[in-house]
């Protein structure tokens, strides 16, 4: 039990992460934490002007280094569990992009996805080897029975909408950014993410399968809606996507829809098949017991790693998608094909698809830094305030007003009500002994009441 240090918890993608942060929060919050829960910029500006605590990230990449440094230097305790670590690059890449040793320096607890990951971590940073500890992601901890119901409402919505339905999962953000005339290339450079000419190939080369990868879904949508008019496919765009690209569908087929609402795990659970390209969304499928299929029309090992695809039933084309489509399609029931037996034990890939809680084993580590001495004593440095009124009129320049609406699209609110829904939903009988407040705009501070 730890006595009142505070915890910061960013949120970067609302859909993707909330009710896996909060249930983080609610495991933290038993253990005695405060903890300060909400979107990324807000949140990061906050912790640079409080009294010191245990800031858990999401990212090793590069440009993390500044901040992580500056919160290290006011006495901070760091923790990450990278929320893109599951599917990859191959090894070199993923560990050139997004596991930066300067970054690393300052973290004190790195979280693994499971067993592989962990692998790949401690052969390609063993300087950090004692420092990373296996936990999952807290994502799939809602896939789990116990805590799936926090999605029933959402699921029994689609269901009424749509009572037989595939999920198209695009996620496409590197060709079909949501900033349209973004350089997505030079932009990763800008942020360090791309250090170095090889590097850049390298991306280059996967930015060329995603495009080709695209233009075949392009092909896909339109083939399967003609095949299949009784069937509806929603087409969940990836949130760094513009959905604006996929409108030539939604208008023209009476059976294509684009969704962003909810998260993606109710569409996952209410749907007949999952169809994706390099995605996440190939494993929470398999993780909930959906069918995935892939349309990979130009593998590459060498930039991709084979996770999203070993769950998945495998086509190189949209017509080969359409005929592997069928059995799923001849009947309109509610029974779903079998899945696919994977050639991996994907409890080595994802620690807690198996019984273990991830947000329980984070709780617990990050309650063992909290113990170190000095916490929650630390002065604040003289000039954050400055630097955080800084990150609040930055945005109001001209040039950043594009950047402004991507991140309101990525996370638009965070509510006192939403985090003491969901609190109430996972433990009815603890909502009402944790105090909630408004912490921010976009900032939610829970402790226990008492």
């Amino acid at each position: 039990m730890v006595s009142r240090v505070n915890l910061f918890i960013p949120i970067e993608l609302k859909q993707r992460e909330f009710y896996s942060k909060v249930l983080i929060a609610r495991y933290a919050v038993e253990r005695g934490f405060r903890v300060f829960l909400g979107r990324k910029s807000e949140l990061n500006a906050l912790a640079l002007r409080m009294e010191n605590g245990v800031y858990h990230g999401l990212s090793t990449a590069q440009n993390m280094t500044v901040f992580y440094e500056s919160l290290a230097r006011r006495g901070y305790r760091i923790s990450v569990n990278d929320e893109e670590g599951l599917v990859t690059f191959s090894d070199a890449m993923y560990l050139d992009l997004k596991v930066a040793p300067t970054t690393l320096r300052f973290i004190d607890r790195l979280f693994a996805w499971g067993p592989e990951n962990h692998r790949v971590l401690t052969r390609g940073r063993p300087e950090i080897t004692d420092r990373i500890h296996i936990s999952g992601n807290p994502r799939f901890d809602l896939l789990k029975p116990e805590f799936r119901g926090i999605y029933d409402g959402e699921v029994k919505s689609i269901r009424a909408r749509h009572p037989n339905f595939a999920l198209i999962c695009t996620s496409f953000g590197s060709c079909n950014h949501y900033i349209r005339d973004l350089d997505y290339v030079q932009s990763l450079i800008e942020k360090k993410v791309l250090k170095n000419p090889e590097s850049i190939a390298a991306y280059r080369r996967y930015q060329e399968i995603k495009m080709r990868a695209w233009q075949e879904f392009n092909k896909a949508i339109p083939l399967l809606a003609r095949a299949f008019p009784k069937i509806h496919f929603i087409i969940r765009p990836h949130p760094s996507e513009n959905p604006e690209s996929y409108r030539v569908f939604t208008g023209k087929f009476s059976n294509v829809f684009s969704s962003d609402e909810f998260s993606i795990h109710p569409w996952v659970l209410a749907a007949k098949v999952v169809v994706h390209h390099h995605c996440t969304s190939s494993v929470e499928a398999f993780a909930a017991g959906t069918p995935g299929f892939a349309l990979r029309p130009d593998p590459d090992p060498q930039v991709e790693k084979e996770i999203p695809y070993e769950c998945s039933r495998q086509c190189g084309s949209a017509m080969e998608l359409l005929e592997l489509l069928h059995p799923a399609f001849v009947s309109e029931g509610e029974e779903k094909l079998p899945l696919l037996k994977p050639t991996c034990d994907y409890r080595e890939v994802v620690h807690n698809i198996g019984r273990p809680v991830a947000s329980e084993i984070i709780a617990k580590e990050v309650a063992q830094l909290a113990k170190t001495k000095g916490l929650g004593r630390a002065p604040c440095v003289w000039g954050t305030g400055r630097a955080w009124l800084k990150s609040f009129l930055s945005p109001l320049s001209p040039r950043n007003w594009t950047n402004q609406r991507y991140l309101s699209h990525k996370t638009a609110t965070i509510t006192v009500a939403e985090v003491r829904q969901a609190i109430g939903i996972f433990v009815p009988n603890l909502v009402t002994r944790f105090r909630y407040a408004r912490a921010g705009p976009r900032i939610v501070s829970i402790e226990n009441a008492n």
